[in-house]
């Protein structure tokens, strides 16, 4: 069974009003880059239409290390606005990696298991 959250990163996300949505570079798993790696990203999250009741969650947001360390953190408000209809929202963040390796995105909304995806930094000169 697919969890109620799902992630995907991006190079650039938004959400309009009418929750319909821009994707830019959808699907970011490995980046190559000389380090260190300054990344402006988007994370776009959709949570299942039902797995939440109307009104306003807390979220967590994090970018954790090959080391284990947190790279960035952010405290979310979701506002479930019509819990018939899946809900969407994006986090920009600018993260500094300065190794290489598999670094963890991580969200956590309330209840909701919590949701991973990697961003896998190589070395290189490009994206």
């Amino acid at each position: 069974m697919r969890p109620p959250l799902f992630l995907l990163l991006c190079e650039y996300a938004s959400v309009g009003k009418d929750q319909t949505c821009t994707i830019v570079r959808g699907g970011i798993e490995r980046w190559s880059s000389e380090l260190p790696l300054v990344a402006s990203l988007s994370l776009y999250c959709q949570i299942d239409a039902g797995a939440l009741l109307k009104g306003k969650h807390n979220a967590t947001m994090e970018v954790v290390s090959p080391q284990g360390l947190v790279l960035f953190s952010a405290g979310l408000l979701v506002d479930i606005l019509n819990p018939d209809f899946p809900a969407r929202f994006v986090v920009p963040f600018v993260v500094s990696v300065q190794s290489y390796g598999k670094c963890v995105v991580r969200v956590q909304v309330e209840s909701l298991p919590t949701a991973e995806t990697n961003l896998i930094v190589e070395e290189g000169s490009s994206k």
